[in-house]
């Protein structure tokens, strides 16, 4: 099951631009859904795609209409991290709707990673942590995403947002 994901995320890898046609959707028909999960999460292993390797990637396995979350989220991952600025509002819809920290903190850092698009980032979760405190992001996670988007506590803090107490534990999880 791995091997045939190893050797796909590989054959990605070292692919020349002259390899890409080479590339089907063949490639991934026959993989079920843990399978493609694992096949993304070994490109996240490995040096960023060029954006040309992702955009065939995306011409041939169609992979942003999948609707998996767990392959979305790694798709959407290595489509930021290879600079492509068609998928940032993408994965902006998705930390923002998703409210689960396992998907949320790390797609807004991919994105705040992306130099050109830090503000958008900061912005997009300035604009949405409203709501998100009202059930679509857990306040732990809308902390700890402020942290990763360096924004001061005083201006996550603004507004009414209700206050959780943590354990020491936590505290210290969070601060370090």
């Amino acid at each position: 099951m791995a091997d045939a994901c190893t050797a796909l995320c590989q054959r990605w890898v070292k692919a020349k631009e002259g390899d890409l046609a080479s590339f089907t959707e063949a490639d991934v028909k026959q993989l079920n859904s843990p399978q493609l999960i694992e096949f993304v999460a070994l490109l996240l292993q490995e040096e960023p795609l060029p954006l040309s390797h992702v955009k065939k990637m995306q011409e041939v396995y169609q992979l942003n209409s999948v609707k998996n979350s767990e392959v979305r989220f790694r798709w959407l991952r290595v489509c930021v991290r290879a600079h492509w600025e068609e998928a940032v509002p993408l994965a902006l819809k998705m930390a923002t709707e998703q409210g689960r920290m396992k998907f949320t903190r790390p797609l807004f850092k991919e994105v705040y990673n992306f130099s050109k698009y830090s503000d958008e980032a900061v912005k997009t979760f300035k604009e949405h942590r409203g709501a998100m405190h009202r059930g679509a992001m857990h306040p732990v996670t809308a902390m700890l995403v402020a942290k990763d988007l360096k924004i001061k506590k005083n201006v996550l803090c603004a507004g009414s947002v209700s206050v959780i107490q943590l354990s020491p534990q936590m505290q210290t999880c969070i601060s370090g």
